[in-house]
């Protein structure tokens, strides 16, 4: 599990985007976490199937990991 945090909170460079490639399919608390905006606090799942790569502002938007409880193992490379 990861607490929640941004990017910047680590020194990354501000313009810096993420690129999340799950390497099977994700919902819920196999995925990660992430609000929609800078300070939303909105936190959801990605959604997203094999092949599929998310990118988001992972300087400045929150993002994080829950404990796994399904049944899909959470495997991705960022």
């Amino acid at each position: 599990m990861g607490h929640r945090h941004c990017d910047g909170d680590y020194g990354h460079q501000t313009n810096e985007l993420n690129f999340w490639l799950p390497l099977a399919d994700v919902d819920g608390s196999n995925s990660l976490q992430c609000e929609t905006a800078v300070g939303a606090g909105d936190f959801a799942p990605f959604r997203c199937r094999l092949g599929q790569v998310v990118q988001f502002w992972g300087n400045r938007l929150q993002h994080f990991t829950l404990d796994n409880d399904t049944r899909r193992t959470r495997v991705s490379l960022d």
